[in-house]
């Protein structure tokens, strides 16, 4: 099946909005995964999003773990630092993915109302990783923050992107990309850009496609999270502490 066939087919599948989405997600990843599946998963995800199934439970998930400028309840009015606000948006990102339950996927400006700090209006756009996903994209991203170089590669292998079959060159390569998306030098002044975002991920899928791998139908997931955090994330315009983001949500689930 051509990849905008594949694509085609996910697309009809997909809530109203994600057709927005989708575009910025590479084609290639259609070609790594099951498409049946991955159909599936669209289809449960536009019924969620219509009628806000399971929207007010998984708050609850998340009670504790908040951001201090991000909450649930309506707002007195005032304004967030444009930097703080950015800063907290990753760290809920990150809360999101370490804390291993329901993941809201839809961090878009519209979500939120800006008072003396975020109202957060989360809808049906949300999923689980499955645990082995979870466990391997925890491990990247505490391995990567917190300079463990071995629990960072031990993530990426759960994950699917390295394998113990891979030539050295292929592994370095896929980590200087991976490094690359995260931001460089310390990530205490990361500026987020689509376009990078969009191209990045490209050649880590389109690497992944010719070394004749499959992975996780998450990615899918994953890669409309990452979409609405980086058009947030973009619009705000800030360089953004990455690394204390993470820290702050690591502290508070380990």
């Amino acid at each position: 099946m051509e990849d905008s066939t594949k694509k085609s087919k996910i697309m009809e599948s997909a809530p109203g909005f994600l057709k927005e989405i989708l575009p910025y997600i590479s084609p290639r990843v259609f070609d790594l995964m099951d498409i049946p599946t991955v159909a599936l998963n669209m289809g449960k995800l536009s019924v969620q999003y219509m009628f806000s199934q399971g929207v007010e439970k998984a708050k609850g998930d998340l009670d504790g773990f908040l951001p201090e400028k991000i909450g649930f309840e309506s707002t007195k009015e005032g304004s967030v630092d444009p930097k703080e606000k950015g800063e907290a948006l990753l760290e809920l990102y990150f809360t999101q993915v370490l804390l291993g339950k329901t993941i809201f996927l839809d961090l878009r400006p519209g979500r939120f109302k800006e008072g003396d700090f975020l109202e957060w209006s989360p809808n049906g756009l949300h999923c689980r990783f499955n645990k082995n996903f979870h466990r391997g994209l925890s491990n990247m991203y505490i391995g990567f923050y917190q300079d463990k170089t071995e629990l960072y590669e031990k993530g990426l292998g759960q994950i699917g992107l390295i394998s113990s079959q891979d030539s050295e060159g292929d592994r370095n390569e896929m980590m200087k990309i991976f490094n690359e998306h995260f931001g460089d030098g310390n990530q205490e002044s990361v500026s987020f850009e689509m376009e990078h975002f969009v191209s990045s991920f490209h050649q880590i899928f389109d690497r992944i496609f010719h070394q004749n791998k499959k992975l996780s139908e998450d990615f899918v997931y994953l890669g409309i999270y990452l979409v609405t955090l980086y058009l947030n994330l973009e619009k705000n315009g800030e360089a953004l502490n990455v690394r204390a983001a993470f820290n702050r949500a690591y502290q508070k689930i380990k």
